[in-house]
């Protein structure tokens, strides 16, 4: 798990269940998110060779603008660099530990 990181994108109308599908924290049915930062977790705690840090951020894309969920009042934009890449410029990462 060293240096990974990961995108999971959602797609789709008003109503169609994205929010459930990635969100959804009522047991035995978890959403992806939750899901994928359970098993991070698990992973980790059970690693007694190695430290791991787990940040996130949760950023929205909608119309024509994008949002940082987490700090809704933070200006965010898509920025492109030659060498990075497309990445999220000003996005709020936070430290996790469990979902």
């Amino acid at each position: 798990m060293e240096g990974y990181h990961g995108c999971v994108m959602c797609y789709g109308q008003t109503g169609a269940g994205k929010t459930y599908t990635l969100g959804n924290e009522k047991a035995g049915e978890e959403g992806i998110i939750v899901r994928a930062f359970d098993y991070i977790f698990e992973r980790a705690r059970s690693d007694r060779e190695h430290m791991y840090e787990v940040t996130m951020a949760y950023v929205q894309i909608y119309l024509d603008g994008i949002s940082d969920l987490l700090e809704p009042d933070t200006h965010v934009e898509l920025r492109e660099d030659p060498k990075e890449g497309v990445y999220v410029s000003g996005a709020n990462w936070e430290t996790v530990s469990d979902t």
